[in-house]
């Protein structure tokens, strides 16, 4: 059974008032993201999927594309061999965060035969006119006293899938071709003709992809090249986007138009900011993609030495401030009762 629970910044009066099949969501969302016990997640009107592999497929929650227009298992992690997400869902932590997102983490487990540790956590954002968003954060570890190098590429696999297949038309990536280049940061793929929804991965800012030692090819796949050596103690963290675009109708109109709606999503991936780095630790040092932000140390005045007490002006002002809030408790209260 999966450890379903909250996250703590969710009022007790909200989870009563929202009653929600997890425990507990935004009141801004039209619906309750759940999860089912084959790692199907519900968010809005978008499914996605989480097995043993890690994120297996997105697609719309009213099954309109069926198979075909699913997106399909994107950015698994490769060496000797895949990181896995335990047995699947089952074995995985799922909270549901005050703003309606939600995040699953995975256990901790060997990665392959390369003596590192390795863990994968998602986060499904809550619906946004620019689709449905999913960050896959990869954290890998050397638990051991002696460096690890990797004798060959640590790899992320794209498949070529049911959104779209690369050298067709349909698929385009970060520096406009139809077929992933060692420049390249991300893609678009779908069907033109309106049979899928359409898929965009990033993995890296666009344009930063050579300096960060990343290199694309068409499997299509990306390879870590920089990033081979791990030193005694030392974690690596990648990060990698998958974004969906549900056509509101199934033919070319409506194709176009959710392709155009992902296109211009993909300015968002030039800053690492935002909801993009929501959850995440500060000064987290992101292979790619740079260090999340650090917000500002508090700036706390300085008060005029006036001769007054200061701090009974402060119990004061308190207890003011209370007896405000209690009113507006008892208005509140009062509304709600007629």
């Amino acid at each position: 059974m999966s450890r379903i629970r909250t996250a703590a910044t969710v009022t007790a009066s909200t989870v009563a008032v929202l009653a929600l099949a997890l425990g507990a969501a935004s009141p801004a969302l039209a619906a309750e993201p759940t999860v089912d016990g084959d790692g199907i997640v519900t968010i809005g009107a978008a499914h996605w999927q989480v097995d043993e592999y890690g994120l297996a497929y997105g697609w719309d929650a009213a099954d309109v594309y069926d198979l075909s227009g699913y997106i399909y298992y994107p950015g698994e992690f490769y060496y000797d061999d895949y990181l896995y997400c335990g047995t699947g869902i089952a074995d995985a932590d799922v909270v549901v965060e005050s703003n309606g997102d939600l995040t699953i983490t995975c256990p901790e487990g060997p990665f392959g035969t390369t003596g590192l540790t390795g863990s994968l956590t998602f986060r499904f954002y809550a619906a946004a006119e620019s689709g449905y968003l999913m960050r896959q954060l990869v954290t890998l570890t050397n638990e051991t006293d002696a460096p690890i190098t990797l004798v060959g590429d640590l790899e992320a696999y794209y498949y070529d899938g049911y959104t779209g297949t690369q050298g067709g038309p349909g698929f385009i990536t970060s520096s406009g071709g139809d077929t992933v280049g060692a420049d390249d940061t991300g893609y678009i793929a779908h069907n033109p003709t309106g049979g899928s929804v359409v898929e965009t991965e990033v993995w890296a800012p666009n344009g930063s992809a050579p300096g960060a030692g990343i290199v694309g090819d068409s499997h299509p796949a990306i390879s870590y090249t920089a990033d081979s050596t791990f030193a005694a103690g030392e974690t690596k963290y990648f990060v990698n986007f998958t974004n969906m675009v549900i056509p509101a109708t199934q033919d070319e109109e409506g194709a176009a138009a959710a392709f155009q709606i992902a296109a211009e999503q993909t300015e968002e991936y030039n800053d690492f900011s935002g909801r993009l780095v929501e959850g995440l630790p500060e000064g987290l040092p992101v292979v790619a993609w740079g260090t999340t932000p650090v917000a500002p140390a508090p700036i706390v005045p300085t008060l005029a030495n006036t001769g007054s007490d200061v701090s009974a002006l402060g119990v004061a002002g308190l207890a003011a401030l209370l007896a405000a809030a209690g009113g507006l408790v008892l208005i509140r209260r009062t509304r709600a009762a007629r």
